[in-house]
């Protein structure tokens, strides 16, 4: 079924259910009776999701679910849902709605791009491409039944699961960093043989991910078949203007950079007409304090010069930002502000002009000098990198060949790994001492880390070129492509002082251009979204959010979360947790920053009311621990060494420093006894580093997030590795207390040491009944490893992926235990499979002989 259908199906859906006739609630974990749901009873934002939810379930059913999906991101303070369609947030999403604060601000916004074309009549007209998925604000075909613009391109994301594909500090539950094992929301695709894992297509280069959470997506605009143009002479069926969309989402939870999220598009054309004249846009809906609060907005901006941006700092220009006009939202709760920073503009590298203004004119990151080498021939281009495509067919892969680092910053011990930007893969550049960049067999052009398209700093960018802020409704839609067009090419960034005095609902509209682009030509337009407190602090992340950028959106990582499980009890819950955090290594720096644990609790799932540390500007910046009254002491555990205190390196603008605790040593467990039985509590343990000093580099500490989302429709919360619900109170009447039976007295054999072993049953409910285990010490190594073995035996089931590992439920399997068995219950000869017994996953020696989709158990 096309996508069109898929449309038509939707349509179909919202006729049906509104003829229902009384009301019921939605549930993922129920049969749903659809005569008894009456949607005429519910409010708007209600039967939207009450639609999504039977779109979803029809779209399984259909094989469609890889054209429709969406994620709840919340990397960090800032929590939205994001469409594969391009939009961010959309109408009924009131609990997404970009949260921050406990209230909503913003109610839809996504790309534009346009072009002038010449149409079929040889008219000059412009296109507009847009993906909002209202058909009241984005463009659709006049019965409604196709989307006109941004659509999910095929081959992101695994096709049998709801989420666009994420990366998340490799945190994934039945992950947890052992990428052999496939994240949930990954295509089967990035599996990458000569690794023997899945890859991360990061921005930076494969598997260079920073962030603390990325998502990663791809549109096309072949269906906007509004207008009478073609892009692709052999194919009619592909209209609009031949575009695709590459769309990337970056959040860091690093305390400087907690109130941001980071957009990055790429736009590129894939057909094989030139476009003349191209603008690149954003179209924006703020909602301040909520979905009910938007009739008294303001809002107002700071242009990239001239006289309204000479008391900004340069790093806070380009934005355009709104405040709710009494500061009240819904239900009374006090509102922030709320900014669109611009960051990054195509280039223009032709002019002669330093648009930049960073000393460099006309730098470019296509290298238009440096020629290509095919079969050994060099090949001089003398009208833009695009050229070498016709060759593509024949040839394969087309090497360019070396030029200069533009802005120097290309550091062959760091980035010399190849264009892939994996190290020890052995691909084209790796290791030759010198930048290289590559146009692959699909005509992308990719390079190693910090060059080239993968580094901002050799761009000679155009900047922002205009700029409005509209009331909301009418005619100022997406939809509207005159309109739109008539304002992102306006080359105005000065909307008028009348639109911002007035409290209203507006909607904003800002673009770069104009640009040319060639055939598989690219550009690249990113924005932050930026919260903050006030006008001073929306600044300061402003100027945060720039430097991020700088730095080619490397930024500090904290150090991995540790695996936290809960254990009620009567009038206490203890909390014991695992050591991965202890290994982890900062990717900006290369080096184990570990430091300690803080201790976080709430009655809220939000985590809202930890926050009670501010900076010097009176902004709530940094979480306070849990306070033990018993100890009279805060729940935080750190290294006993040389870091300790007040970190010497304050936060830029905040004029505030982290504590690094008291060298308490670590702790792996812990009890809270100051709880009341029947309460519900939420924990979160985070990890944290001691920052950075080294080299003319100083960087304050930065800790792991403490995350909970809740679904839209059934509200039901997903945990992250380290955070957990507990509702202490007393065992059952009749419950018998798991107990340890039949321990022998092991003679030690080459043990040296005076430590005493004492065996505990931490946590009653996951000791089963009748089990035997044996836990095994080992000290050859010089440290003390222990293992504990079931010697009654695990079995789970898994489905085969032929000769690509699968991951299993358990890790360090031991050798000689093992049996997998058809679904016949039929032994499989242990010839036809290898197992990785240290990380727990197996496969098929020889294609064919696990079959690839049957189902095996694996005992």
């Amino acid at each position: 079924m096309n996508r069109s259908k898929f449309l038509l199906l939707f349509l179909s859906i919202s006729i049906i259910c509104s003829s229902a006739v009384t009301h019921g609630q939605v549930s993922e974990d129920s049969e749903i009776d659809w005569d008894k749901v009456n949607l005429k009873m519910l409010p708007p934002h209600e039967i939207q999701r009450h639609l999504d939810f039977i779109l979803q379930r029809l779209a399984k059913s259909s094989g469609l679910i890889e054209e429709r999906k969406s994620l709840i991101i919340n990397g960090n303070k800032i929590k939205t849902i994001i469409f594969n369609y391009s939009s961010i947030s959309r109408p009924g999403e009131r609990n997404n709605d970009l949260v921050w604060e406990g209230l909503g601000y913003a109610y839809e916004f996504g790309p534009l791009v346009g072009a002038l074309v010449v149409d079929a009549q040889g008219d000059t007209i412009p296109i507009i491409d847009d993906g909002f998925i209202s058909n009241s604000d984005g463009d659709y075909s006049p019965d409604v039944t196709e989307k006109w613009g941004w659509l999910p391109k095929a081959g992101f994301a695994d096709p049998d699961q709801d989420d666009i594909a994420a990366w998340s500090h490799r945190n994934e539950p039945g992950v947890e960093g052992d990428l052999s094992r496939k994240p949930h929301s990954w295509p089967e695709s990035w599996f990458n043989a000569t690794l023997g894992r899945y890859v991360w297509p990061a921005f930076l280069g494969n598997d260079a991910s920073v962030p603390d959470e990325e998502v990663f997506f791809v549109v096309d605009d072949f269906t906007n078949a509004e207008f009478p143009y073609f892009p692709f002479p052999d194919d009619s069926t592909k209209r609009g203007l031949g575009l695709d969309l590459e769309i990337r989402v970056f959040q860091f939870n690093n305390p400087l950079a907690e109130d941001i999220i980071f957009l990055v598009y790429t736009v590129i054309n894939r057909s094989p007409k030139t476009l003349d004249r191209v603008y690149f846009g954003m179209f924006g809906d703020p909602h301040i304090g909520g979905p009910d609060d938007f009739s008294d907005d303001l809002a107002f901006f700071i242009p990239p010069r001239g006289s309204l941006a000479e008391d900004f700092p340069q790093r806070a220009r380009s934005m355009v930002y709104a405040w709710d006009d009494d500061q009240r939202g819904m239900a009374g709760r006090p509102t922030g502000y709320f900014g669109y920073k611009f960051l990054e503009s195509p280039t223009n590298s032709e002019n002669g002009i330093d648009d930049d203004d960073d000393g460099i004119v006309d730098e470019t990151p296509f290298d238009l000098d440096a020629g290509f080498f095919i079969d050994g021939v060099n090949i001089p281009l003398t009208t833009g990198i695009q050229d070498t495509t016709k060759y593509i067919a024949v040839h394969g892969r087309i090497k360019p060949r070396w030029s200069a680092d533009e802005d120097g910053d290309w550091d062959p011990e760091k980035d010399d790994v190849g264009v892939d930007g994996i190290p020890e893969t052995g691909d084209f550049g790796e290791g030759n001492g010198r930048p290289d960049q590559i146009l692959d067999v699909d005509g992308n052009l990719v390079s190693e880390p910090n060059f080239g398209f993968r580094d901002i700093h050799e761009s000679d960018q155009i900047g922002l070129t205009s700029f409005f802020a509209l009331p909301f409704g009418g005619t100022n839609r997406p939809r509207n492509d005159d309109l739109m067009w008539e304002k992102v090419s306006a080359d105005s960034i000065d909307p008028g002082q009348e639109l911002f005095t007035n409290p209203g609902d507006n909607v904003f509209i800002y673009g770069s251009g104009p640009f040319t682009l060639e055939p598989q030509g690219r550009q690249r337009f990113s924005i932050a979204l930026l919260m903050g407190q006030n006008l001073y602090d929306l600044i300061l992340n402003a100027e945060t959010a720039q430097r991020v950028l700088e730095a080619n959106y490397r930024f500090a990582q904290p150090p991995p979360k540790p695996k936290v499980t809960a254990v009620p009890g009567d009038g206490r819950v203890r909390l014991y947790w695992d050591t991965r955090a202890e290994e982890g290594l900062d990717p900006l720096t290369g080096e184990n920053d570990f430091e300690g644990y803080k201790i976080y609790r709430s009655e809220d799932p939000t985590f809202s009311d930890i926050f009670t540390i501010t900076d010097a500007n009176g902004v709530p910046f940094l979480a306070q621990p849990l306070f033990d009254p018993s100890t009279q002491r805060r729940a935080q555990f750190d290294l006993d060494n040389e870091w300790e205190g007040l970190h010497p390196v304050e936060y830029i603008g905040r004029g505030i420093k982290f504590d690094l605790g008291d060298n308490t040593g670590l702790v792996h467990e812990y009890v809270d006894s100051s709880v009341t039985n029947g309460k519900t509590y939420y924990y979160a343990v985070v990890s944290y580093d001691h920052g950075f000093i080294k080299e003319g580099t100083e960087l304050p500490p930065t800790e792991s997030q403490a995350a909970i989302t809740r679904d839209p429709i059934t509200q039901a919360l997903t945990f992250d590795l380290n955070t957990v619900q507990a509702i202490p109170g007393p065992p059952p009447i009749g419950t018998i207390p798991a107990s340890l039976a039949g321990l022998g007295t092991p003679v030690p054999v080459n043990v040296f040491g005076t430590g005493k072993v004492e065996l505990r049953i931490l946590d009653q409910s996951r000791v089963r009944d009748q089990h035997q285990y044996e836990i095994i010490f080992d000290t050859s190594t010089g440290n003390i490893v222990y293992s504990v073995q079931s010697l009654t035996g695990v079995s789970e089931s898994f489905i085969s992926k032929d000769t690509v590992f699968v991951g299993l439920g358990g890790s360090n399997l031991v050798e000689g235990t093992i049996t997998v068995r058809f679904s016949t219950g039929a032994i499989v000869d242990s010839s036809l499979y290898d197992v990785d017994f240290v990380k727990g996953r197996v496969r098929g020696t020889t294609p064919g002989s696990l079959p690839p989709g049957e189902q095996f158990e694996i005992t």
